[in-house]
């Protein structure tokens, strides 16, 4: 029962997210009935309904191909081949990620079932994550090519298995080392290590008479260790430019990024972030070396804007800092000019705040890509918080947009940064369930400037901004756009039409009202307005498809498709009819 559930649930994602990417094009026969024939002839019916994004939202149950009574997941795609443009070689490597995701969604559903949202609100944001079923758009949200079973029993953050570190020594001077600490080194390993394991590894470097002080000290996942740097890295090893310590300090546990990990037996340090090459959702999980050296500094300098600008102080705008960075490239990769990106991405690691630190009394810190969740029973985790908040579904969805869209938006406008603002890099902040503040998070890559910014012009900041992309500041708004309004409230939206009886119009007309509000004191230029009637249709999928699973020297980027109706400016003319 399990296997058939989480296979129908797959063919309708793969229904609605390749409808809304226009690769599929169902018809319709009845309300709320549709049906697809395939190019190989086959037909496939299932009821959904039509979202205000021109998505389908398909009822799994009801997925019927006709003339067959077993349906599964790999031969709808097998089926779909031709629409899909997959070669018979990116089709054959697919469907073995797809049998991996499935392996792992069984797992997610199995923890699922007798779990309710009522429950699930007096969770941690961490503990929310074990049970999140992963990237919302892209179809194979957990492939995690390179893992085999024993490696997702033991390091996939569903099985809540915690770990300790590999920790190297790396010999300070060596030029393939980047680097960026605001603190000392060892207040940098005393975030992983307690007063008895630092004396352990002391004594470890004095019985090797070994000097502190002439190295860095960098975490290695242990899947990592084994399975690549004692390999490829047996040269700086031979050498002695770097030095295996083995296994020291403190329990981490995988956040639904899986190379992200939580400090278990100290819950308020900072996180680590580590290089992981496995391929899972759209890139090998590398930590790349370009923005190691201006990660703590752009973090710093985002916490103080934050702090000075009025607006968002205000809006209690918050930054999880991060505090050091740290990468080792390859004597032989990194010569090679176009080499594959995986290859210059082995060895790295980034020391970043804990979002749970930065709380007081009665807050909770939750990626917004939780709060789409529905239990078993189709009971949504957004319609228990508001519950729980004493609060309108209104006035809690007002709240939201006003202190997290907002100030997305206005870092855009005023700055002319633009952050990819998907589910897990932006936190919602609550106290006693209501919306509070934001928390953002993940500037490694994940942080562009536009070529007119006028941080441009600020002297203590080129350093940081000479590492950074530069980009037309209305391809920065789709970077919004997309990272939180398409992958983020579309589903909340659709979420709350099913389980929470608001319609999606009422969705955005709150949205535009804010929007306007906004508006009313700080100016957006057309080309940068939320309330356009048009905006661009980002295809994820698509380039799977297209590039397969070769290697490449860049990590893929998405496509675009045909504009679509903004469903804010619809919200917008909504509102306006209603005030006559």
């Amino acid at each position: 029962m399990c296997w058939k559930t989480v296979n129908l649930n797959l063919i309708a994602k793969a229904l609605g997210e390749l409808s809304y990417e226009q690769i599929l094009k169902p018809g319709q026969i009845g309300e709320n009935q549709y049906f697809i024939k395939l190019e190989n002839g086959v037909e496939y019916t299932f009821v959904a309904w039509k979202g205000i994004w021109d998505h389908l939202r398909v009822t799994p149950s009801s997925i019927q191909k006709t003339g067959v009574d077993k349906i599964s997941a790999g031969q709808f795609f097998i089926d779909a081949q031709a629409e899909l443009g997959m070669s018979d070689i990116v089709l054959s490597n697919f469907i073995e990620e797809m049998n991996n995701s499935l392996y792992s969604d069984m797992c997610i559903w199995k923890k699922q079932k007798n779990i309710n949202v009522l429950e699930m609100t007096d969770w941690t944001g961490e503990k929310i994550q074990t049970i999140l079923g992963g990237h919302p758009k892209i179809l194979l949200s957990k492939g995690r090519i390179g893992w085999g079973a024993s490696e997702l029993a033991s390091y996939a953050p569903e099985n809540e298995q915690p770990f300790v570190l590999h920790w190297l020594a790396i010999k300070k001077g060596l030029p393939l080392v980047s680097i960026d600490i605001s603190t000392t080194a060892e207040g940098l390993l005393q975030e992983s290590l307690d007063e008895f394991e630092l004396a352990r590894l002391c004594e470890f470097l004095q019985k090797a008479n070994l000097n502190f002080a002439d190295y860095y000290y960098l975490p290695v996942h242990p899947w990592q260790w084994n399975r690549f740097i004692k390999i490829q890295y047996q040269a700086m090893l031979s050498r002695q430019e770097m030095i295996s310590l083995g296994v020291f300090g403190d329990q981490y546990a995988p956040q639904i990024s899986i190379r992200t990990l939580s400090n278990i037996s100290r819950p308020s340090q900072v996180d680590i972030k580590l290089s992981l090459s496995i391929l899972n959702t759209s890139a090998f999980r590398g930590i790349p070396s370009r923005y190691i050296g201006v990660g703590a500094k752009l973090s710093s300098y985002l916490l103080k804007l934050c702090q000075e600008d009025e607006l968002l102080k205000k809006l209690k705008t918050d930054v999880q800092s991060e505090i050091a960075g740290m990468s080792v490239g390859h004597d032989d990769y990194s010569q090679i000019k176009n080499s594959p990106y995986r290859y210059q991405e082995f060895l790295g690691a980034v020391w970043r705040e804990n979002s749970q630190s930065k709380l007081q009394t009665s807050e909770q810190a939750i990626l917004t890509g939780s709060l789409f969740f529905q239990d078993h029973n189709g009971n949504s985790l957004i319609g228990a918080y508001i519950k729980k908040s004493g609060m309108s579904q209104a006035g809690w969805l007002r709240e939201y947009f006003k202190v997290v869209v907002i100030p997305l938006y206005h870092l855009q406008l005023k700055y002319g940064i633009g952050l990819v603002a998907h589910g897990q890099n932006i936190i919602l902040r609550m106290r006693n369930f209501r919306p509070e503040g934001v928390i953002l998070k993940d500037f490694q890559g994940d942080l562009r400037l536009a070529e007119n910014s006028i941080l441009l012009e600020k002297g203590d900041f080129k350093d940081v901004a000479s590492k950074l992309d530069k980009l037309p500041a209305h391809y920065l708004i789709h970077d919004l756009m997309t990272g939180h309004f398409v992958t983020v409230l579309r589903f909340v939206s659709e979420v709350m039409q099913e389980s929470d009886e608001l319609i999606e119009i009422q969705f955005y007309q709150i949205l535009s009202e804010v929007i306007q509000e906004y508006h009313e004191k700080y100016y957006a230029p057309s080309e940068l307005s939320f309330l356009n009637e048009r905006i661009s249709r980002v295809l994820v999928n698509k380039v799977r498809f297209k590039i397969g699973y070769g290697d490449t020297t860049e990590r893929p980027k998405p496509m675009v498709g045909e504009d679509l109706c903004s469903p804010i400016h619809l919200g917008l003319k909504y509102g306006e009819e209603q005030n006559g």
